[in-house]
Order: structure tokens, then C-alpha cells, then sequence
């Protein structure tokens, strides 16, 4: 029987390393490798947008690669009654189509939950920009539904001027007599989904199962607001979960086995948690106190949104990440002028600017650089419009060393206040991302532990 126990305190385990695994692309641990294909355990509908994916125990000697699963299917666009939309309907969708499908992703294991990925379409789309590789970010994204939005004008669908919009909308739609008919057949799409779970040897007495909640209308689309375009909708069809499984070495797989049998293992993976936080209308500066109370994350990434994009609204961006609001009034445009991050009643490297003139956060951009890397891929004028995003390091190397996940404190608390320019005139919303380390331990007995570090 399955149980899970979210602290344990018992004798140490066999950490995942000791096997000696690696990223390499050729272990010699392994004869052979597949690449296995499972589907949804019941038909997919528009009234159930949960979809299940059973991955059975899998044969001795064999051990599922969860890190890289990779996802296959349909997406298409009607009306909400199925049928075809009207001609040259202003629709298209947010940008990175194929990963924004989807609204939460869950793995489970032995039907207990060990990963939990909220707010997929901006997770998906956030951490790729910040950790995929320039040289490999066109490709690689490219065949997720990727088409950079204008950076100045990301809330905008006139093809003249965003030209990301309008490259979503042609693959979707199919042109005839100059007018853009949708409907009419599913687009292909093929992508690698984030598990941010590493190479784990699996034994036979496990199962897993992916769920994956299909995205809403308003958060998945991006048209003129019209009522006509409102009415839009989309399905999910034939998906399929490509999942790579390899077969170890005989001698290997025994002296796992044996290992496993007498004492527990333990892996490590990242853990990300999402906090939703409301500034009203009204506010000139607002604290939230222990945004984090007990263990101290990995990193912490905060962006904003305004209250309607953050909700889903077909005619806004969803994947606009704001440090200005109200832009159509200018009398009542505000922006943020200081975030104050505290950890421990320690004051943590911050954001602060003046003035609204073209050098603001250019230290906060290299900062992007110094934390996670050289491969992010943002421009300094996209962090300016359209991806303004805070980082936050905790860790004793600046995510630089071999003990990159270990932070620098493990307990405390963290407070955040914010300052805005002015008084705001619309409701506003601060995501704050949690990466944490996570330690999933598997008993000899077949109970899971799950606990942070």
C-alpha cells in the first residue's frame, strides 16, 4: 500500500548519484533505449478539460526517463458550438501554442503527487525564455507554436504591426478569397513539456500517471475583443505522451535491485510553487509578509500583470509580462517604481528606479544575465515592454556550482513590499515563483516520501 509522508527523519537513503547516472549522451549503464507511446485513458471533451495518461509499471530491467517527455497532437479552433467561425474572425492565440494548451500538468506516482505545475502557459513560456540556449531557442520553440510578439506592442492584432500575432493566426487559418476561414482542419503540433524531473531508475512495482487540465478560452487566445472573435474555442486531439525508456545492463539493473531491496533511495528535483498576490486599485505601496515561511527557495522570479490579463481576457496578451499599466490613459499610467525584497529582516539586492527614461533596470537586466546565465533570450527593450521579470538568487553559489540548489539560509521568511509611481487605477496582480529543491524518497517497502530540502 502507497503512503506518502511529507517529513521524515529517517536513516539515510541511497542518494540517485551513487548509481552514477549521468546526462551524457551515451551511457554505458544501458543496452538499449525506446521511445514509448501512451494515450489518454478516456476520450478527450470540451466538458472534461482533465486528461489522464497512464504509464503502466513498466517490465524489469527497464526504467522510464521522465525528464524528457514530449507531447504530440491537434489543436483546433471553432466556435464554442463547433462549428466554423466566421470568415476573417481576428483570432489568433497567445504565443508559445502548443505548451499554452494546457492550464496545470500533475505527475503522479503511486498515485501520490510529487509534481504540480500551475499556471502552465506563463510557466512554460517564462522558464524557456530565461534557460533555452539562443542557438537552439528558434528551433526548438519554433515547433511549440513560438513567434515573437512585437515588443512594443504585444497587446496589439494588427498584423502590420505585430507580426508574431499574425504568424499564429496563418497557422491556424486557412486563407481563401483573402479572408482567413478557421475550422476547417486540425494543426499538427509536437512539444517537449518541463517535468524538471531527472533520470530516475524506476523499478516495476510503479506506475505513473500524467495529468494534464486543458487551458481556458480566455487565457488561450489573443483576438480584437469583438464579439465575434469571442466566441471562439479550441479542442485537444489525438495527444499522445512520447516517453523515452531505457533497458539497463543486466548487472546494472541486479545491483539496483539488491541495493533498492535493503535500503531506501532518494533523487532530487526542482519544485515550483506560484503565489498569486492582488494590489487594488488605489494602492501607492503594499507589503505581503512571509512569502515564504519556513524553507528558503533555490531562486524567486516575480512579474505583474494587470488584474484582467492575469485573469484571462481574449483581447489582452496573457504572456505580457508588465511594468507599466494603464497605458491607454495616460493621465492614469503608473508603473512600479521599488520592489524591497527582505529575507530574515535582511535586506536582499532589489529594484529601484525614478524616472520613466530609457536606461531604467538595466541593472536588473544584467542581472537576469548574472543569475541564470548567458543563454537567456531577452532583449534589454523586451524587459523594458513585454517580459519585465525579477530574479532572486538564494543559493551559495549564484546557481554557479555543484551544490547550486542548497540555499544560502534553509529557514527563515521572506518580505516583499512594492511602490508604484502613483496611486494605481487599475487592480494589478504579482506572481511570485518558488524554484525549490525537492527530494523524493522510495522506501524498500514501497512507501514515497515526498519533502523539500
Amino acid at each position: 500500500m502507497t503512503s506518502i509522508v511529507t517529513d521524515s527523519k529517517a536513516l539515510p537513503a541511497i542518494p540517485w548519484e551513487e548509481f552514477g547516472f549521468t546526462d551524457a549522451a551515451y551511457d554505458s549503464r544501458f543496452q538499449a533505449s525506446d521511445v514509448l507511446s501512451f494515450y489518454p485513458t478516456t476520450a478527450i471533451s470540451q466538458s472534461d478539460k482533465h486528461i489522464r495518461i497512464l504509464l503502466p509499471k513498466i517490465k524489469a530491467g527497464w526504467a522510464y526517463d521522465l525528464s524528457e517527455i514530449k507531447f504530440q497532437g491537434t489543436i483546433n479552433i471553432h466556435k464554442a458550438d463547433n462549428t466554423v467561425l466566421p470568415a476573417d474572425s481576428k483570432i489568433s492565440t497567445i504565443n508559445n501554442i502548443w505548451p499554452s494548451a494546457f492550464k496545470t500538468m500533475n505527475i503522479y506516482f503511486n498515485n501520490v503527487l510529487v509534481q504540480y505545475l500551475p499556471f502552465h502557459e506563463r510557466m512554460n513560456y517564462l522558464l524557456k525564455r530565461l534557460e533555452t540556449p539562443a542557438s537552439e531557442f528558434d528551433t526548438y520553440m519554433t515547433n511549440s507554436g513560438y513567434y515573437a510578439d512585437s515588443i512594443e506592442n504585444a497587446d496589439s492584432v494588427d498584423p502590420d504591426v505585430n507580426d508574431g500575432w499574425d504568424k499564429r493566426r496563418n497557422r491556424f487559418g486557412s486563407k481563401v478569397n483573402n479572408a482567413f476561414i478557421y475550422g476547417t482542419s486540425p494543426v499538427y503540433f509536437e512539444s517537449q513539456i518541463c517535468t524538471y524531473l531527472p533520470k530516475i531508475p524506476f523499478m516495476p512495482e510503479y506506475e505513473i500517471v500524467l495529468e494534464l487540465e486543458i487551458n481556458d478560452d480566455n487565457t488561450f487566445f489573443f483576438t480584437d475583443g469583438t464579439a465575434a472573435s469571442k466566441d471562439c474555442s479550441f479542442s485537444v486531439q489525438n495527444l499522445v505522451a512520447k516517453v523515452p525508456a531505457n533497458h539497463f545492463v543486466d548487472s546494472v539493473y541486479v545491483e539496483i535491485k539488491r541495493k533498492i531491496d535493503k535500503r531506501d533511495m532518494t533523487f532530487n528535483y526542482r519544485k515550483l510553487e506560484v503565489n498569486w498576490l492582488d494590489i487594488p486599485t488605489g494602492t501607492l505601496s503594499q507589503q505581503f509578509e512571509n512569502i515564504t515561511l519556513g524553507r528558503i527557495p533555490e531562486k524567486m522570479i516575480v512579474f505583474f500583470q494587470n488584474n484582467k490579463r492575469a485573469r484571462g481576457d481574449k483581447a489582452l496578451n496573457t504572456l505580457r509580462f508588465q511594468q507599466k499599466f494603464n497605458e491607454d490613459n495616460p493621465e492614469n499610467t503608473f508603473g512600479i517604481k521599488k520592489v524591497d525584497m527582505v529575507l530574515s529582516n535582511r535586506n536582499i539586492d532589489g529594484f529601484q528606479q525614478t524616472s520613466w527614461t530609457k536606461n531604467n533596470f538595466r541593472d536588473e537586466y544584467g542581472r537576469l544575465f548574472n543569475i541564470m546565465g548567458p543563454q537567456v533570450y531577452v532583449t534589454y527593450e523586451e524587459f523594458m515592454h513585454s517580459f519585465f521579470v525579477l530574479v532572486y538568487d538564494f543559493t551559495l553559489t549564484n546557481g554557479k556550482g555543484p551544490d547550486d540548489l542548497i540555499p544560502v539560509v534553509k529557514t527563515g521568511f521572506h518580505r516583499l513590499s512594492v511602490e508604484l509611481t502613483k496611486v494605481s487605477t487599475e487592480p494589478i496582480v504579482m506572481f511570485v515563483v518558488l524554484m525549490q529543491q525537492a527530494t523524493i524518497k522510495i522506501t524498500a517497502n514501497g512507501t514515497i516520501i515526498r519533502d523539500s530540502v
